[in-house]
């Protein structure tokens, strides 16, 4: 790999693994969903739309499971982006998503640091300023649930016929162990050729 980025070293050995892309994307969207899952509800019970019951004590069952989510998901979005970084940065979709992550994470440290939701009395209905954190928190966690992550398919970065108008190799070498190939409408690609 000579001539090679760093960014291109990494994502070569992300890509190269047969494991450790899958498991990561695995991993990534248990985090999310760990994640997002329990701050939605918890979101919905500050704003009086589920169940009855203390929000703080919401709060103390649900919310630990965000933090576990975050220290799974992390990492394992770390290994995602390295494995085509460059792309990733160059995608408009991608840096929304980015976006909407840093304005949730804003909102949830000013959600905490308020400390209204200690002062709040068993029986107390959350107050108007924990309920608006709650809506935008919602605004901001759904559209990143469903929004594509702009990624586009993966590549083998050994392939040299890689272009913005890639199709998959109709000849891969191994669907299980190694990305696919990709190809340029003309032929297969110098990898897939040499076999």
């Amino acid at each position: 790999m000579t001539g090679s980025t760093p960014a291109d070293a990494i994502a070569h050995a992300i890509n190269g693994s047969a494991w450790l892309y899958p498991t990561a994307n695995v991993l990534h969207v248990l985090g999310i969903v760990l994640v997002v899952g329990p701050v939605l509800a918890f979101d919905l019970r500050v704003l009086g739309v589920t169940g009855a019951g203390a929000v703080r004590d919401a709060a103390k069952v649900l919310l630990p499971w965000s933090v576990v989510g975050l220290v799974i998901a992390v990492p394992a979005g770390l290994v995602l982006f390295g494995s085509d970084s460059v792309a990733l940065l160059s995608n408009a979709a991608f840096r929304l998503k980015l976006l909407l992550l840093a304005l949730a994470a804003v909102n949830a440290a000013a959600f905490h640091a308020s400390g209204l939701l200690r002062k709040l009395q068993p029986a107390e209905v959350a107050p108007v300023r924990l309920k608006l954190h709650a809506a935008a928190s919602i605004l901001l966690w759904v559209p990143y649930r469903r929004g594509y992550n702009g990624r586009k398919p993966r590549r083998n970065p050994s392939c040299e016929s890689w272009s913005e108008t890639a199709v998959p190799c109709p000849q891969p070498r191994n669907r299980l162990s190694a990305p696919p190939c990709w190809i340029r409408a003309g032929g297969p690609c110098a990898t897939c050729a040499s076999r």
